[in-house]
């Protein structure tokens, strides 16, 4: 609650979880270790505490409680939310449909390769599969109702692994974050990446088969064969589809991709619009948002008391002050950030942090392994994250104890104002 403290102490080979000066989770650990906080929602703001806080009796007895308002598997669905699956493509089964908690608004068939929109607005799907560019990939659909209206369009790019704002934004639109994509439809169509428009393509009819290929860091755009237009990619990413109108349909058509061609789309690909500036490196700035190495190559600093802990600002979704004492997240999706310093299991030091903005969503807080790489795409405690140690997840409604994706204990409820380590 609010005034709230929580924080993280490693002693003597053990690593504790703090609330309110009582721990409530304790787990031998070895090796080298960062701190971690992880923050999902857009406005939220912690603070590094440098002087651990004091508490009062009455701290711990009334505010150090345990008891929940929720289950503990409801709450880990909560804070951790539905995983998007990460899926390698099966050249037997090909790309597939996956298209979250858009039940009413599409109808995707049961070979999850057909996908017909049923609403008047716009939203988007994706593959279940992922890549990581440079590579060399291949993605097809065919476009197989296209209402003859205006404003009926159907729109071919790529998503981030972890896509926020699918339900009601197309590749390309700022709702839809790191995202890029080509809207096509009856009249000439755009490129779109953060909410701007650039190139015109040919226009699209039922029947057309419109697509991406990926080949040596470059998006390539292609309409019936032939490239339309490319720009440079780089990072981790979804093939994407978005539908703006109802009853816009596409089916994905699987192609062999065993060879990489000398050109993109086929032998008579021609490339129209070839940037050399602007927004040609646009999707590599996007791309920045996945670059989540703690270290960057360079060794980590040592702690010093008169410095304190500070976090490391490299993540795009998350911007601190000058100090690198407050972090705010400036973009909704699963991060965690992490101290710049490393601590030895093997020592005594402990750090408390401000929950000063919650926005109605859970924080995170724990400890990572100093190589931690995958920092910038979860939250402590997913199932994914494995470099995550250990580490806490708490709503205004009470919490959890998770590490790998497994509940370990509970914790104590937190909300703003609250301090925890």
């Amino acid at each position: 609650r609010e005034g709230d403290t929580v924080g993280v102490r490693l002693r003597a080979g053990a690593c504790e979880l703090l609330h309110n000066g009582e721990m409530f989770h304790r787990q031998e650990v070895e090796g080298r270790f960062r701190f971690a906080v992880s923050l999902r929602q857009e406005g939220q703001v912690v603070a590094i505490l440098d002087q651990a806080p004091r508490f009062t009796q009455q701290d711990m007895e009334e505010d150090g409680q345990l008891e929940m308002e929720q289950d503990p598997e409801h709450l880990l669905l909560e804070c951790l939310g539905e995983r998007f699956p990460a899926m390698e493509l099966d050249s037997a089964k090909g790309y597939r449909w996956f298209h979250g908690g858009l039940t009413t608004g599409i109808e995707v068939g049961p070979d999850e390769k057909t996908v017909t929109s049923r609403a008047t607005g716009t939203c988007t799907v994706f593959t279940k599969e992922t890549f990581t560019a440079p590579c060399w990939a291949r993605f097809r659909v065919k476009v197989l109702k296209l209402p003859a209206v205006e404003s009926a369009k159907i729109a071919v790019g790529v998503v981030d692994t972890e896509p926020h704002g699918y339900e009601a934004h197309a590749v390309g639109q700022e709702g839809l974050q790191a995202s890029a994509g080509c809207w096509l439809g009856r009249k000439p169509g755009i490129f779109m990446i953060k909410g701007r428009a650039s190139n015109l393509f040919p226009s699209i009819v039922e029947g057309d088969i419109i697509g991406i290929d990926i080949k040596k860091g470059k998006f390539h755009l292609i309409i019936n064969g032939e490239s339309a237009f490319n720009t440079n990619i780089a990072g981790s990413y979804r093939f994407a589809v978005s539908f703006f109108g109802d009853n816009v349909a596409c089916e994905i058509v699987d192609m062999a991709i065993e060879e990489e061609p000398d050109e993109p789309g086929g032998t008579s690909a021609r490339v129209q619009g070839e940037q050399d500036g602007g927004d040609v490196n646009m999707l590599q700035v996007l791309a920045s948002l996945l670059a989540s190495h703690a270290g960057g190559g360079s060794a980590p600093p040592p702690f010093e008391n008169r410095k304190g802990f500070r976090f490391w600002d490299r993540l795009k979704g998350v911007n601190c002050d000058r100090a690198d004492k407050v972090a705010t997240c400036v973009t909704s999706r699963h991060q965690t950030m992490v101290t710049r310093e490393v601590v030895d299991a093997s020592g005594d030091v402990e750090i408390w942090m401000n929950v000063r903005d919650m926005k109605d969503k859970n924080v995170g807080w724990g400890l990572v392994k100093e190589a931690a790489d995958k920092h910038g795409r979860f939250l402590i405690g997913e199932e994914g994250f494995r470099d995550c140690v250990v580490g806490a997840q708490s709503l205004k409604s009470g919490g959890i104890v998770v590490r790998h994706g497994e509940i370990l204990g509970r914790a104590p409820r937190v909300r703003e104002g609250d301090t925890v380590g």
